[in-house]
């Protein structure tokens, strides 16, 4: 099953216009924008690893282009790098303000060949099958959320897993995990490993270019 709904309103801020695809440049406060990830993801790892834990972190973020990342540098362990983060070049200067957007979500249940084998499988699948037509979003689209809680949609409010895979972050023994946020009753976001496997539970966010 894939659903579309439209949306609008401003990634980080919404003073700042940003052009389309890729940003590095152009205005776009890239520092800005890692500052509050830092705060999102010491949330994020405070309630995957624990408060105390978390405060042992060395929370930084890197950007990078999915769409030509080597994975595998990621599946591996790493304790040293307990709080780091990537941030998807391709997504992070979407600007809702300038246009209506329209959210696509995957169903992983309904990739009868990827339920059940391995997230990293499923990110080059996401990046090479739709990585032309949809931006792939990470922590820059859930820290929206958790800003703008008015913009969340009301389909991704059913308590189900919605992964936003343009991000990695890196857990207390060093393994990454995606992020995901749980809109139900109650909120939850936290962290799925890349190497472990989807479940039947899971959703991927895409936003049509």
């Amino acid at each position: 099953m894939e659903n579309e709904q439209k949306n609008s309103g401003n990634l980080v801020n919404k003073n700042e216009i940003v052009s389309d695809k890729i940003k590095e440049t152009n205005g776009f406060d890239i520092e800005k924008l890692k500052m509050k990830l830092n705060v999102l993801v010491m949330k994020i790892l405070s309630e995957w690893n624990g408060e105390k834990s978390a405060k042992k972190a060395n929370i930084s973020g890197e950007t990078v282009n999915l769409s030509k990342l080597d994975l595998s540098p990621y599946q591996k362990d790493d304790s040293e790098l307990f709080g780091s983060y990537t941030i998807n070049l391709e997504s992070i200067g979407v600007n809702y303000l300038k246009k209506e957007i329209i959210i696509k979500i995957l169903d992983v249940k309904d990739l009868g060949h990827f339920n059940g084998r391995s997230r990293s499988e499923l990110v080059k699948y996401v990046v090479k099958t739709y990585g032309e037509k949809y931006y792939i979003p990470g922590l820059e689209y859930e820290n929206y959320l958790v800003e703008n809680p008015d913009m969340i949609p009301e389909e991704i409010k059913d308590g189900n897993r919605y992964n936003f895979i343009g991000s990695f972050v890196r857990g207390v023994d060093g393994e990454c995990g995606i992020p995901f946020v749980k809109f139900g009753a109650k909120f939850h976001h936290g962290l799925t490993e890349l190497n472990g496997n989807y479940g039947n539970e899971n959703r991927v966010v895409l936003i049509e270019k």
